[in-house]
């Protein structure tokens, strides 16, 4: 998992230095005159004296409004959360980008308009304002949850709920044709105590999920076992992190992934490197595009709250594969030559044994070098002093020839035992 905790790791940094610059911009535009009063000690403004309040600018295109949604100050932003505009009663819906922006146009001059976004249960909700003829208006939503002030010392877990919060994403990469999914997931508890929900919070992996692991930094309340990762309560207020990663084996062109949350996430956020032809496909996911991130590109894709219980289904078409005639035509030469040592050793263990005895002591031999051979390979293929795709088909031959000498040492244990040859 080495490989996997790096790659997620430069990803994460990506995406955190992102929100940060991109916060601090926001905190130097965005604050209104005469709020120096409201500062925080850090400089920056309180956020939730600006949450709701229309301000009309200058530098958005007449007729545009433009939602950023943050949670508890400027520079904690939620990205790829829904947001609804009301616009003379009429609702349209938008989502955040990684600015923790979501943006409406054109809205016509005159209307009366109000937005509104619900975080882990909170709903937020602005002013209601009268769209100008010219210019746009810039709105502030602020979640409080997770903000709660600290809990006692002794402060006991109640019975409640969790949800994964605006920071929870899908990562897939693509190795060769194998991918790896990493799972980042923002587990927040809105309230002022320790939360233990009724049951724990369990995700089932999707069918053929390989050497799942948690990643460096993730939560301690988290267990892998098999094909299931469980994470158990009580989870202090506020957030906590928690992310794990498994692989997932060539499967053709095209592959579904399909993931049950046990808790309801506020904003469906998923990131698959693209690679050629790669598509991807969810009518869950309602907006999608191309995002440069670490020198790869990525398709962002992105989807409103997803409920407990429901499932989030994706559809990736595209993938680079391999073809599969080479290893059907191995596995077939395989059997015939099985099937040539077995009518072999049953002709030859017929006069005494004696031959059979020889051809043990040569299959063991042999079955002896291979192994060496097949060591040597894996660590040859650690060190990456071969490329991947051939160290690939010989592993298969090794393989292949191994279950060839096995089975052969087997029809002769078995002809031993009827014709007094030692095992």
């Amino acid at each position: 998992m080495a490989d996997i905790r790096s790659r997620a790791c430069a990803l994460i940094t990506a995406v955190i230095l992102c929100v940060l610059s991109s916060g601090a911009a926001w905190a130097q535009t965005a604050m209104p005159p005469g709020l120096g009063g409201g500062q925080a000690a850090s400089g920056m403004p309180d956020a939730r004296m600006m949450s709701g309040i229309p301000m009309p600018v200058a530098d958005l295109p007449d007729g545009t409004v433009a939602v950023r949604v943050v949670r508890g100050e400027i520079a904690n932003l939620i990205k790829r959360q829904a947001v609804e505009l009301s616009v003379d009663g009429k609702s349209q819906t938008a989502t955040t980008d990684e600015a923790g922006r979501a943006q409406f146009s054109p809205v016509p001059a005159g209307a009366k308009v109000r937005a509104t976004a619900t975080v882990g249960g909170e709903k937020l909700e602005s002013q209601e304002f009268q769209m100008p003829a010219k210019g746009g208006i810039r709105l502030l939503l602020v979640a409080l949850g997770g903000i709660s002030a600290a809990p006692a010392p002794d402060a006991k877990p109640v019975a409640g709920t969790v949800t994964l919060g605006g920071e929870t994403r899908i990562i897939v990469e693509l190795d060769d044709d194998t991918l790896t999914v990493f799972y980042v997931l923002d587990v927040v508890n809105g309230g002022a105590a320790p939360v233990n929900p009724a049951t724990p919070v369990v995700f089932d992996l999707p069918r053929g999920a390989m050497s799942p692991g948690l990643m460096e930094g993730s939560s301690p309340q988290a267990e892998v076992k098999g094909g299931r990762v469980t994470f158990s309560g009580p989870f202090k207020p506020g957030r906590t992190s928690a992310q794990f990663a498994f692989g997932l084996p060539p499967a053709g062109e095209t592959r579904t992934i399909e993931q049950a949350f046990p808790v309801a996430i506020d904003t469906l956020s998923v990131e698959v490197q693209k690679v050629g032809a790669l598509q991807v496909r969810s009518a869950q996911l309602t907006s999608q595009r191309d995002v440069t991130t670490e020198g790869k590109l990525y398709v962002m894709a992105a989807g409103p709250t997803l409920p407990a219980g429901r499932t989030l289904s994706i559809e990736l078409s595209g993938l680079p594969h391999r073809e599969t005639w080479p290893r059907t035509v191995a596995y077939a030469l395989a059997l015939a030559i099985l099937g040539i040592g077995a009518w072999v050793v049953m002709g030859t263990t017929g006069s005494g044994g004696v031959p059979a005895q020889a051809r043990r002591r040569e299959l063991e031999g042999t079955r002896e070098r291979l192994y060496a051979e097949l060591v040597r390979l894996e660590e040859a293929s650690r060190g990456g002093r071969v490329e991947a795709g051939a160290c690939a088909n010989r592993r298969a031959v090794l393989v292949a020839d191994l279950e060839r000498i096995y089975a052969e040492l087997d029809t002769l244990a078995h002809a031993g035992g009827d014709r007094g040859i030692a095992a």
